[in-house]
């Protein structure tokens, strides 16, 4: 009879003889063969030999194809750590329970069906580690393992759990995820160290009332649960998504109140945002007369701004659905605005007409903004906003010429393409029927609320309309919403802050959660603030300050915005008699103006009568300086660097917002819609936007030193890249760098890079043959080549100023572009969020991640009490236990300063030959942010020199 060794294979036998070798030398250690790797071997069987190790403290087995345990495992006395992961167990021995010694057990990715009940001798055991088998059930003895922290049980076919599992005392861990589970038994809530829970992608349909007590949790999934019916807005990022830090779990808290309160009563929310976006003179408005019943207007006018109507819409299914109809102005000037409205959770109808010929590139268009800002991602899963297209205006001259397939495979949420004439009322019964249909797929219409929230929401309503209106409130600060939601039983902040979420999402009440300048105020009324921001575009538009296109006078406000709100009823709630100076507690004409600036529409330029004067690119002259001016074609010509961005459309805004973003760089010299000049010690770059021709920017770079036209580019290319990180993917441009050979000879940036790595010459065809260039090289034009290397830094910088010095940031802003584009810097954070107890938690978590903290010293930095109570207080203490540097910059001279003998010490900055200097000293004032950026980069390279070490 063969022995198992003469039944292996040859594999099987070269594996067994080397799990043999090992074992030996192992062996021959004594006392001090602790540890015995076998991992990966593909191991069908242990030998016998092992159990002579009796000094073993970690043995390791994963990655092979054991099948069992051998009995000799139990004169392991002293192990400690046993890891059998990625086998083929379907069973463990009782004797694994006479390891008393073991502190860890991995056994993941195995067939385990059950767990014997000697696994409740482990007393010493804290982790262990079960997902990824087939167990059905845990045996009770698992509540005697008193000792256990983390308990991972993801991916298997667990049913229920035993009473027994709320003994589990010291537990902080319990990963549950994927498994069977329909109920909780009550003990879990005895669970008082827990701080970690997944239930995700499991099978409850309740949760019992003890889960409440567990005061230490921290961590709460309940993704995937269809059956307790909890919306995305309140379950937060998923663990995959903290893990890969792009966001932080909804508080638990949060979570179970919203479940149990809807355990006291509840209501369907048949509620949705319905949006029409197109160009202008599709028709937008006559669908949204025609849907609502209302006849067709002839001479129907355009939308001044956005016109915001409700719509009960009775559907075959259901209850009928109160309709948010948004009809967006087409105007090109409004464009810039339209990403500020639109949301994710809503339906969406884009526009098109037959005239013009140009369908398909309106479709895409559309499409790539409704894909980019009415998405919500939920782990690997993106919930993508459903669109109808509209091909309206069908029965009027102009064929269409629209790819439905390949739009339709490349947006998969179109739901349906629907033939319209408003003129004749051709298709609107199908659109109606369409509409229905679709609402019916959306999960939110038709999702409960607790009645808790219905009741805030009704007293917002009650607020925002009421019946005279002359008592109308168009916004609330955070405060006074917090005391209504607090009122009507909505009592946690988190909650507090998804309701608010949610009802903008919802389109009925606006909230500025994601700007820091903002989000203080709670608009009640969207029409009041989306057509506060249409009228004051249209307003400058019309009627420019001195006539100089763009240029909006702070002294003019008022005149400009009744210009602008000229044509906008009082049914809309956004006349010019709802923006006085100031309402209810909020400075209107200044949120206004700062909503313009936070939305890069405009800047502050400069002053007139002492009174701010601001520019908003986006109406500036179309056509570019005259030659005697500024001589464009010399300027190209005499170009030393170039590059592009290339696009298959170029998306409303991106060149106004690059001026924007980019403006103290081209105080002294030309801006237009279209194009723009900025200056670098003596290098100049000309940026200019191409829409009809092969859409593009281009960027030539002329004059001064390579490293001054190095840093100029690394200036254009961190805005730039910061513009399209908010793009629809589709609208992103994709950038190439002219080569160093004669001619135009443009090459992808990416295939630089990627030939960079490969350490591979890029390939250029010319008139003599084809030559090969070092990429690195090429691409040193426009960033230094150790920023590309994996050892770059990518230090976070936090910088504290006083709102009085916004304009000093902004130049330092540029410096911090540079350093950017070198990837020294990977974010900074710039402290303009409002201080308050809400957004307190955000300012010490960017103090807290930083490494490098810039204060800019003025009298007014030293006056403020919350720079002084919380960011300095704070940079001081992370300062003193080596976790963070800070560099003082004198901004001006105050006596305030020399005060603070601890800042003296840290060598504030600029310096010149050791005398230190404020910036308001130099003239120019670049010198001075010269000698910041240098004093910083020497920080930089310490700090980065510590890490290495």
């Amino acid at each position: 009879m063969a022995t198992p060794e003469e039944q292996m294979s040859p594999q099987e036998q070269k594996a067994y003889n080397e799990a043999l070798k090992r074992i030996e030398a192992c062996r021959k250690k004594g006392k001090r063969g602790t540890s015995l790797d076998l991992m990966n071997l593909g191991l069908t069987r242990l030998p016998p030999e092992i159990g002579k190790l009796h000094a073993l403290i970690g043995l390791y087995l994963h990655d092979n194809t054991l099948s069992s345990l051998p009995p000799e495992i139990v004169k392991f006395q002293a192990l400690r750590e046993l890891f059998i992961s990625y086998n083929l167990l379907t069973s463990l021995p009782p004797e694994i329970g006479q390891l008393q010694a073991l502190t860890v057990l991995d056994l993941r990715n195995n067939q385990l069906t059950t767990l014997p009940r000697e696994i409740g001798q482990l007393q010493a055991l804290t982790g262990l580690y079960l997902h990824d088998n087939q167990l059905t059930s845990l045996p009770p003895e698992i509540g005697q393992l008193q000792a256990l922290t983390e308990l991972a049980l993801s991916d298997s076919q667990l049913t229920s759990l035993p009473p027994e599992i709320g003994q589990l005392q010291a537990l902080t861990v319990l990963d549950l995820r994927n498994n069977q589970l329909t109920s909780l038994p009550p003990e879990i809530g005895q669970l008082q160290a827990l701080t970690e829970l997944d239930l995700s992608d499991s099978q409850l349909t309740s949760l019992p009332p003890e889960i409440s007590q567990l005061q230490a949790l921290t961590e709460l999934y309940l993704h995937g649960n269809p059956g307790l019916n909890l919306p995305l807005g309140v379950l937060g990022f998923t663990w995959m998504e903290v893990a890969n830090n792009e966001g932080n779990p909804a508080p638990p808290k949060a979570i179970l109140d919203y479940y149990f309160a809807r355990q006291k009563g509840t209501r369907p929310l048949n509620e949705v945002k319905l949006l029409l976006v197109g160009r202008g003179e599709a028709g937008k408005t006559s669908v949204s007369r025609a849907l609502r019943g209302e006849e067709f207007q002839k001479d129907q006018g355009e939308t001044p701004g956005i016109e915001i109507r409700p719509w009960n819409l009775a559907c075959p299914e259901g209850a009928p659905v109160k309709v948010h109809v948004w009809d967006f102005a087409g105007q090109e000037i409004t464009h810039e605005t339209h990403r500020f409205f639109l949301t994710e959770r809503s339906l969406y109808l884009v526009v098109l007409d037959g005239r013009g010929g140009q369908q398909m590139e309106e479709a895409e268009y559309w499409l790539s903004h409704v894909d980019r800002y009415g998405s919500r991602k939920d782990g690997d899963k993106v919930e993508r906003s459903p669109v109808i297209v509209v091909l309206n205006k069908w029965r009027s001259p102009g064929p269409y010429d629209v790819e439905k397939r390949r739009l339709q495979r490349e947006y998969p949420n179109i739901r349906a393409f629907v033939e319209t004439d408003c003129r004749e009322g051709h298709g609107i019964e199908t659109l109606k029927e369409t509409i229905c249909a679709v609402l019916e797929q959306m999960p939110a219409v038709r999702q409960e609320w607790p009645l808790t929230y219905f009741n805030v929401r009704q007293k917002l309503d009650d607020l925002a309309m009421p019946e005279d209106a002359h008592q109308r409130r168009h916004f609330l600060n955070w405060d006074a919403y917090k005391g209504v939601c607090a009122e009507w039983g909505v009592t946690e902040q988190d909650q507090q802050k998804r309701l608010a979420e949610n009802l903008n999402a919802l389109g009925v009440a606006l909230y500025y959660g994601d700007d820091e300048r903002l989000r203080d105020t709670r608009v009640l009324n969207p029409n009041w603030a989306a057509n506060g921001l249409y009228g004051l575009v249209r307003g400058v538009h019309r009627k420019p300050f001195q006539n100089k296109p763009g240029l909006l006078w702070q002294g003019e406000f008022a005149a400009v915005l009744a210009e602008g709100m000229e044509g906008m009823s009082k049914e809309r709630g956004a006349t010019i008699d709802d923006y006085p100076e100031e309402r209810d507690g909020v400075r209107v004409h200044d949120f206004l103006l700062e909503l313009m600036q936070d939305r890069e529409l405009g800047f502050l330029a400069g002053e007139y009568r002492k009174q701010p004067l601001y520019l908003l690119p986006g109406l500036l002259t179309l056509d570019e300086p005259e030659p005697k001016d500024y001589d464009i074609t010399a300027h190209i010509d005499r170009a030393e660097l170039r590059f592009r961005y290339l696009y298959e459309l170029l998306p409303a805004g991106v060149m106004s917002r690059f001026i924007v973003r980019t403006h103290p760089l081209s105080d002294d010299y030309f801006r237009w819609q279209r194009g723009v000049v900025l200056g670098w010690g003596n290098a100049r770059a000309l940026v200019m936007a191409e829409r009809r021709r092969n859409p593009r920017v281009d960027v030539f770079i002329q004059g001064g030193t390579p490293e001054e036209r190095q840093e100029l580019a690394g200036v254009v290319r961190a805005n730039m890249e910061e513009i399209h990180r908010g793009l629809p993917d589709g609208l992103k441009g994709r950038e190439e760098l002219d080569l160093t050979v004669a001619g135009d000879q443009y090459e992808n940036v990416e295939k630089l890079e990627r030939l960079e790595a490969e350490n591979k010459p890029v390939q250029v065809v010319t008139a003599r043959g084809v030559i090969e260039l070092p990429a690195e090289k090429e691409l040193e034009q426009v960033q230094p080549a150790k920023a590309r290397r994996k050892t770059a830094p990518k230090l976070k910088v936090f910088v504290s100023y006083a709102h009085a010095n916004y304009k000093l940031w902004e130049r330092l802003k540029t410096h911090l572009d540079i350093l950017k584009n070198e990837r020294q810097v990977s974010i900074w954070f710039d402290g303009k969020i409002r201080p308050g107890s809400e957004w307190d938690d955000a300012i010490r978590k960017e103090l807290k991640e930083a490494d490098i903290v810039i204060v800019l010293l003025s009298n007014a930095f030293f006056a403020s009490k919350y720079i002084q109570g919380v960011e300095m207080k704070e940079a001081r203490r992370r300062q003193q236990v080596g976790e963070a540097e800070i560099l003082p910059v004198l901004l001006e001279p105050s006596e305030a300063f020399t005060k603070h003998r601890w800042l003296r010490d840290l060598q504030a900055v600029p310096s010149v030959k050791g005398q230190l200097r404020p910036i308001s000293s130099f003239n120019p004032g670049v010198n001075g942010w010269h000698l910041v950026e240098q004093a910083l980069r020497g920080m930089i390279e310490e700090v980065a020199q510590r890490r290495r070490r």
